[in-house]
């Protein structure tokens, strides 16, 4: 939505909600999931630090960790 750039946030909010009616009713659940995720990944020191800033070694690091945490979970399950 455009707006004058000295209107608040608050007097759009409702009207910017009520243009995608699929996000109403869902914040809840789905901002747990996507917060609970980045949690599971910055418990990997060297992401949540990022020692390393390129992009090339942060995707090695978040593929790795990504992989460690499905395998952590595979092996709870059985």
């Amino acid at each position: 939505m455009l707006s004058a750039a000295n209107t608040h946030d608050s007097m759009l909010f409702e009207p910017l909600l009520d243009t995608n009616p699929t996000v109403r009713g869902h914040h809840g659940r789905v901002r747990w999931v996507v917060e609970r995720t980045i949690s599971w990944l910055l418990r990997f020191k060297r992401l949540g630090l990022r020692y390393d800033r390129t992009e090339r070694t942060t995707l090695a690091l978040l593929t790795l960790a990504c992989t460690v945490i499905n395998v952590r979970r595979l092996i709870n399950q059985v």
